[in-house]
């Protein structure tokens, strides 16, 4: 069921990235979320646009961002698992494939605010999509 009309571009570009910097990456938000139980990311930039990890489950596993504003999620998926070779946002009308340690980037547009989950292909993993209104 769809929440609203909502504008979804996704790319197809996927980068590589070094072991260096995918170990920087995980370090930094492991140790910037190991104080706290749920991983939570607000997106306040003009881009509203962040690194989700793909390992034991998504980190961050819930983002905030506002609605009208492009959105980009960059997924780097770390864990073999057919489980967590791709990602899923159906109120948005996404599924994505995960290669194995690159970079995939998703973007799309909410318009409505509203909570919206991603998942894992099996949907054994999820995440939260939290939109909020454009002036709060």
């Amino acid at each position: 069921m769809l929440r609203g009309e909502i504008h979804v571009e996704v790319s197809e570009n996927e980068s590589k990235i070094s072991e260096e910097d995918k170990t920087m990456i995980k370090e930094s938000q492991t140790h910037a979320f190991n104080s706290i139980n749920e991983q939570e990311i607000i997106v306040e930039q003009k881009s509203q646009q962040t690194i989700v990890m793909v390992d034991q489950g998504y980190v961050p596993n819930r983002i905030i961002v506002k609605a009208g504003k492009k959105v980009k999620l960059d997924f780097l998926r770390g864990n073999s698992s057919n489980c967590l070779a791709k990602v899923v946002i159906p109120d948005f009308g996404i599924a994505a494939d995960l290669p194995l340690n690159k970079l995939t980037s998703i973007e799309f547009t909410p318009e409505k605010p509203g909570e919206y989950a991603f998942t894992c292909g099996m949907k054994m993993f999820r995440g939260d999509i939290s939109v909020q209104p454009a002036d709060s």
